[in-house]
């Protein structure tokens, strides 16, 4: 029987102590993407922390209309993988004993393949409906202000049991219309998650 359970992760590496000698059940999983959530945040401000970073403070929209200027609304993605149980072994097959349970490591093997945002609006005279607005936005993790382009996130990132990305526009758009946009995420394996936004009003 499998059991699936989220768990904390340091890097792509997730370790449950156990015993030194223990295998890996072959046909156990490892981390793997099982739901991508979203939600359309409003950036009240940047604070600091204690150690000197900057990040973002989000909240939701209060207002029935969703209304903010372009550096005031953020996409906000929520990543879920999850882990099947590992066979555990003891050193005395007679004896049961948790302390004995294998050590469970595992790595994400889903990436991200790809990222495109689009809009249901012509955004400038450049960037028009449906059209790829990558170049538009940039990725913040963890709410920090040093955000990054999506293609070096692409390149770069890893995926824990849980991740959140912060999508922020860099650019203000040429007119003031109501968005919905859209957010494809294509993994490696093929799985594609289209995560559409509430609309919102960007003013200019």
């Amino acid at each position: 029987m499998i059991f699936f359970f989220s768990i904390v992760t340091v890097g792509s590496v997730v370790t449950l102590s156990g015993c030194t000698d223990c295998f890996r059940e072959p046909d156990a999983p490892d981390l793997k993407v099982g739901s991508i959530n979203n939600s359309l945040v409003y950036i009240s401000n940047v604070l600091e922390n204690s150690y000197g970073s900057t990040y973002f403070q989000v909240e939701d929209f209060t207002s029935a209309t969703n209304i903010g200027t372009y550096d005031s609304i953020g996409l906000l993605i929520k990543i879920e993988s999850f882990i099947a149980q590992i066979k555990k072994q003891t050193l005395n097959p007679f004896i049961i004993n948790s302390a004995y349970a294998c050590d469970v490591i595992s790595e994400n093997i889903d990436k991200i393949q790809s990222i495109e945002i689009s809009s249901n609006e012509d955004y400038n005279e450049l960037y028009k409906v449906g059209n790829n607005l990558n170049d538009l936005f940039v990725i913040s993790m963890s709410f920090s202000t040093l955000t990054t382009p999506i293609p070096n996130y692409l390149e770069n990132h890893y995926l824990g049991d849980y991740t959140e990305l912060l999508i922020v526009p860099i650019e203000a758009p040429d007119f003031e219309r109501t968005h919905i946009f859209t957010l494809e995420i294509t993994l490696k394996d093929g799985r594609v998650f289209s995560q559409q936004f509430d609309p919102v009003t960007i003013k200019i």
